[in-house]
């Protein structure tokens, strides 16, 4: 992304009693703002081009459609998850839904069920995930999530391990194993409760430059 500096040049003209030295200082002025404007036009061109390479090169995620392995499309994690906030423990099971876009994935829906403190838990989605890291057969990730249980919010990282995702043996489901904690909030994958991680029935891997 780009950010806009909002850097700007204008020519001031100020009356002096002398016409023709004003316009001599608006002229030079406007010539400045020339030269400021092509540099920063020159300068916003090798960013673009920058980032554009760089885009190209980025490692991120495919999903196989059924015939081939695709970069953008919508998949289901679900499993057994358990939030800690203040000493306070909610075991749910939990639905992630998960959108790759041009290989980057975002958690654009999460549900909560099981009790009523699963039902009233709050997720503002999307949670970004971060591009993959390898890991052997796995890749690691980090998620930023956003949830509100409780009379308490709860914006923390977690950081998890996606299974058979370097490459995909099509053998085996994709898992996901996750934990993060931040002050008095714990957001996890429950390890007490089987299956023990979130899986998909969708076959997700990473791919790297």
């Amino acid at each position: 992304m780009i950010a806009d500096t909002g850097m700007g040049v204008c020519g001031v003209l100020t009356y002096r009693g002398r016409v023709g030295r004003d316009r001599r200082s608006f002229s030079t002025t406007g010539q400045q703002g020339e030269n400021v404007m092509r540099k920063a036009k020159r300068a916003l061109a090798a960013m673009v081009m920058t980032l554009a390479v760089f885009e190209a090169s980025a490692s991120g995620y495919e999903m196989w459609n059924g015939g081939a392995w695709v970069r953008n499309g919508t998949f289901l994690l679900s499993g057994p998850t358990v939030l800690v906030v203040s000493n306070i423990q909610i075991p749910c099971n939990a639905d992630f839904v998960v959108q790759i876009s041009n290989g980057v994935a975002t958690v654009i829906g999460a549900d909560f069920s099981g009790t009523m403190a699963c039902v009233n838990i709050d997720a503002s989605t999307p949670w970004s995930i971060s591009p993959p890291v390898a890991a052997g057969i796995n890749v690691n990730l980090t998620i930023t999530t956003y949830l509100s249980a409780m009379g308490n919010s709860c914006h923390l990282p977690v950081s998890g391990t996606l299974t058979y995702a370097n490459p995909n043996p099509m053998s085996s489901p994709n898992e996901l194993a996750f934990s993060g904690q931040y002050f008095q909030c714990k957001f996890s994958t429950d390890s007490g409760t089987w299956p023990y991680k979130l899986s998909t029935m969708s076959r997700i891997r990473a791919y790297f430059p």
